[in-house]
C-alpha cells in the first residue's frame, strides 16, 4: 500500500517558518539539537561536507512513526505541551526546548531542501522524506495541505538503532568556518556541560566545555 504525508501548514503561520529569521547556520543546528533533546537522545552527531554542501545531523533518540512525522513533525505550529498536556519528554523526562512548532523548518535558512529520515522506537517503523523549499513557497498561504515529498520508505520489524537524521542540502552562497561553527554552537548549548547523558559532536569533535566570560544570555527568556 502506498502511503502519503502532507505537509499541514496552520493559519498564519508562514510568516514564522523561520526562513528569513534564521540565517545563521549555528542558529538553524541549534533548533535541530533541540530536536534532538526532546527526542531524548544521548548523542548527536553534526557532520559538516562543504565540498558537498551538506550538513547532517544524526541522533539516537526515540525516532518517529510514520503517524508520528505526519501528526507531529509535519504539522506547524503545533503546541505539543498543550496537546500532551506536559512540559516533560517521553522517556527521559527533560524539559522540553521546542517551542513553536516552526523550528523544524529553520533550516530552509540556509538549505533548499531538507531530507529526514527517522526509525521508530516504539513500534519499529522507518520513515523517509524530502521537503523542498522552492515547492513551499509555490503555495498560496491559505493553503493548509502540500505534499513535499519525494521519498518515502515504510516497513516493520526494522533492526536498525531508533533515532532521525537531517539531511540539509545548503544553499550555494553558505560557507562555513568548522572551528568557529563548534565554538558558536558551544555558546548556545550547554547542555553536554550540565547533564551526563547529551553529548554534541561536530565532524567527531566535542563542543567545548567552557567559555567564561563568553557565555550568552537572552533576556528575559533566560531570567529566572
Amino acid at each position: 500500500m502506498k502511503k502519503e504525508l502532507t505537509l499541514i501548514i496552520k493559519p498564519k503561520i508562514i510568516d514564522h517558518l523561520g526562513i528569513k529569521m534564521y540565517q545563521n547556520p549555528v542558529d538553524v543546528i541549534s533548533e535541530v539539537i533541540a530536536n534532538s533533546w526532546d527526542a531524548d537522545a544521548e548523542l548527536v552527531e553534526i557532520t559538516i561536507d562543504i565540498s558537498k554542501q551538506k550538513i547532517e545531523v544524526k541522533d539516537n533518540g526515540i525516532g518517529m512513526s510514520f503517524d508520528e512525522c505526519q501528526n507531529y513533525y509535519l504539522e506547524v505550529g503545533r503546541d505539543r505541551r498543550q496537546e500532551l498536556n506536559t512540559e516533560k519528554s517521553i522517556n527521559k523526562k527533560r524539559p522540553l526546548l521546542g517551542r513553536k512548532g516552526i523550528g523544524k523548518f529553520a533550516g530552509f535558512g540556509i538549505a533548499n531542501s531538507i531530507t529526514i529520515c527517522t526509525l521508530s522506537k516504539s513500534v519499529k517503523e522507518k520513515t523517509e522524506f524530502k521537503m523542498e523549499l522552492s515547492k513551499i513557497l509555490e503555495l498560496d498561504g491559505q493553503n493548509k495541505d502540500i505534499k513535499p515529498i519525494e521519498l518515502l520508505e515504510f516497513s516493520d520489524n526494522v533492526d536498525e538503532p531508533s533515532g532521525t537524521t537531517a539531511e540539509l542540502n545548503l544553499k550555494e552562497n553558505i560557507d562555513i568556518d568548522e572551528d568557529n561553527f563548534i565554538k558558536e554552537l558551544g555558546k548556545r548549548f550547554l547542555l553536554p556541560q550540565l547533564v551526563e547523558d547529551f553529548v554534541i559532536k561536530v565532524n567527531n569533535k566535542n563542543i567545548p566545555d567552557s567559555f567564561s566570560d563568553e557565555i550568552e544570555y537572552v533576556l528575559p527568556k533566560d531570567l529566572t
